[in-house]
């Protein structure tokens, strides 16, 4: 276990930098500490451990260095352009609009040079593409382009990072129809494109919501959910169901194992000479393997393959596997891989949801589970099993919602306060009934008679969502809070590292003095008091009620960003905040409702700034230079509205303290 913590500091380090550090100073450091574990060959036990995982950090530091260099990919301008493009479609996603989006690879840019052209571009297509446009057809289209967009504000999530490790390029939308040039001779063999012929195939069968949602379960793929769906799994604390993982791998692997062992088990000539478990066992791993093709191959389904293989690896030696040596070990191996995981929000749930789970049912589980034993010995009835399975049920639920709960507010800012009655009725639904249908669906697929099971499967999905939207609907389904600092996610996170490595009046003691401080922190946060757009076109005030104002009523994803990061969700039901906007023929001046906040000048001409000059404490010179304007004011210029968005803090009336997006993320390759 402390292998992986060690790993997992280094990784983080590396992420947590404002700038690049020659890995040769790295291995320098390494190789000293290398060194001196050599020479001092009888140094103190705890020395020598404090040697040794601080070897292990900097191996972690160097791994997600040289994955960074190794994923290098030529990357588009900032400012949009347009291009003709000619390209291999290698993922199609279809949104419940019925807008697509394209991954295009093996590029060809007019224009640009092969140095210079990006390995992959993501495309939104609002114009004519054709229905049977799939996975490995070569096209041919215009599009307006640009490098992938970075945080939204300081501090929240870097799309372009994720861009950077999936070598995405450009991102952008078409201008011109999508033309098909060519289509491979063996389509039908590319794994993508088998993805999307499973999509289309529950869309023409059964009601769309339902068909997304079959869709999202058995591959992956959630772009054709309605983001009401989303929104209101999410709220009901079922979004984990919505993301290929443990559950999902676990039921697949556990239905093909028990079905080929019961099979076998009825060949006598067979399960005399082989166990039938070890031969169900082989055949499960290679059902796990094409699921783990099937679903996209995300960070939760990796993992989840990853304890699945040790576990059947396991039953192959005679021996368990489910412990937090293999947790541990599926952790190592991702970061050793994919290092850049780390900071993933699927990553962090996935592990902290199954690890709580291990470290509690390590210790309660067998009598949770089974229904245990009198306290005389004998084994106890039916009932008292069915009520312990009950109780399994409700227990587990909690522990992995208590498991993930800090991770859901540092990352969304917002957790679900019902998630447990959700749960419970929704988990024995999907273990029981919807993944064994999809996984018959899925078999029954190539013969063409998915038919037969899909009338089954759509009441079942139907249910789902209405639990979803049941308990979403609630009062006070969801509580909303500001954005978090790292500290909060840090004293979480060991917290979770007592838990697990602790034992006794130590950890009783510890425990609730973090806890103390975590809640500490969670109240006295700083969050902005302006945020300003890119470009400064956007412009958002917080007013007394707490709540953001906007200089524009129409909703958009960054809008909605930013109330979540000022802790009010993101109903885009709601009308948002109108800011007092005053403008004549040289600008407008938008004020808020808090005597403290100045107004703000936004002028996009010279002369508007010089009229403004000395008067306003806060300009936006929407692309003026702000070398003409010499006031104490703050003169937010088109060099800085570059590095947006902006966000500014407010003291007494003065302008305290200013983030851009691009100072706060430091000098990083992406």
């Amino acid at each position: 276990m402390l292998v992986a913590v060690s790993l997992a500091i280094g990784v983080g380090v590396y992420f947590a930098l404002p700038i690049e550090i020659p890995i040769s100073f790295i291995l320098f450091i390494g190789l000293s500490f290398l060194a001196l574990l050599f020479r001092f060959t009888k140094l103190h036990h705890a020395l020598r451990q404090a040697l040794i995982y601080s070897l292990i950090c900097i191996i972690g530091f160097m791994v997600a260095d040289l994955r960074t260099d190794r994923v290098v990919a030529p990357v588009l301008p900032e400012t949009a352009d347009y291009y003709t493009v000619i390209g291999r479609v290698s993922e199609r996603q279809t949104d419940s609009k019925g807008r697509d989006r394209l991954i295009v690879t093996d590029l060809e840019m007019k224009g640009l040079s092969s140095e210079k052209t990006p390995h992959k571009i993501s495309v939104q297509v609002r114009t004519v593409i054709d229905d049977k446009l799939a996975p490995g057809d070569r096209v041919h289209f215009d599009a307006n382009l640009s490098a992938q967009q970075g945080p939204v504000a300081a501090g929240s999530f870097n799309f372009a990072r994720n861009a950077w490790f999936d070598q995405i390029g450009g991102v952008g939308f078409a201008v011109s129809n999508i033309t098909i040039l060519s289509s491979p001779s063996l389509q039908s063999s590319g794994i993508n494109n088998i993805r999307h012929g499973i999509g289309q195939s529950f869309q023409s069968q059964i009601a769309a919501n339902e068909a997304a949602l079959a869709t999202a379960l058995l591959t992956g793929d959630r772009s054709a959910l309605p983001p009401n769906v989303v929104d209101q799994m999410r709220d009901a604390g079922l979004a984990h169901l919505l993301a290929i993982s443990g559950l999902h791998m676990g039921l697949v692997t556990a239905t093909i194992f028990f079905v080929i062992e019961a099979l076998f088990t009825l060949w006598p000539s067979v399960a005399l000479r082989v166990p039938p478990a070890k031969i169900a066992a082989v055949f499960a791993w290679v059902f796990a393997l094409g699921y783990l093709a099937l679903s996209g191959m995300g960070v939760s389904t990796i993992r989840a393959f990853l304890m699945v293989t040790i576990a059947l690896i396991g039953i192959l030696l005679d021996r368990r596997a489910f412990s937090l040596r293999s947790i541990s070990l599926a952790a190592i191996s991702i970061m050793l891989i994919w290092p850049e995981t780390l900071v993933s929000v699927g990553f962090q749930m996935s592990f902290a949801a199954v690890t709580g789970l291990v470290v509690f049912y390590e210790k309660w589980g067998r009598k949770l589970m089974f229904g245990g034993f009198a306290k005389d010995g004998k084994r106890l009835g039916f009932v008292q099993k069915l009520s312990g399975i009950f109780m399994a049920a409700i227990i587990t639920t909690l522990v992995a919602e208590l498991a993930i709960a800090p991770i859901a507010l540092f990352h969304f800012q917002t957790m679900a306060l019902y998630g447990l009655l959700a749960n419970v009725i929704a988990v024995p639904l999907m273990s029981f009934l919807i993944m064994p249908l999809l996984l018959l669906t899925l078999l029954l697929m190539p013969f063409g008679l998915e038919w037969l099971i899909l009338p089954l499967v759509e009441p079942c999905l139907t249910f789902l969502m209405t639990i979803a939207d049941e308990v979403s609907a609630l009062p006070g389904s969801t509580i909303a809070t500001h954005i978090l600092p790292f500290m909060f996610l840090g004293i979480a996170l060991i917290i979770a590292l007592m838990l697990t490595l602790l034992r006794g009046r130590i950890l009783y003691s510890l425990v609730p003095a973090c806890l103390a401080v975590m809640l500490y922190v969670s109240q006295h946060t700083n969050e902005p008091d302006i945020y300003i757009s890119k470009e400064g076109k956007i412009v958002a005030i917080k007013q007394q009620s707490g709540h953001l104002a906007f200089n524009t009523s129409r909703h958009s994803y960054q809008k909605d960003a930013w109330r979540r990061l000022n802790g009010e969700g993101a109903d885009t039901s709601e009308p948002l905040m109108r800011l007092i906007k005053v403008c004549d023929g040289l600008g407008c001046l938008y004020s808020g409702d808090r005597t403290d906040i100045p107004a703000i000048a936004h002028v996009t001409s010279l002369e508007g700034l010089m009229n403004e000059c000395g008067q306003s404490d806060i300009i936006i010179a929407q692309g003026v230079s702000g070398q003409h304007c010499q006031s104490s004011g703050l003169v937010l210029d088109y060099k800085i509205l570059k590095e947006g968005p902006i966000s500014i803090w407010i003291e007494d009336g003065k302008v305290k303290s200013l983030k851009t997006r691009e100072n706060s993320l430091g000098i990083r390759p992406w």
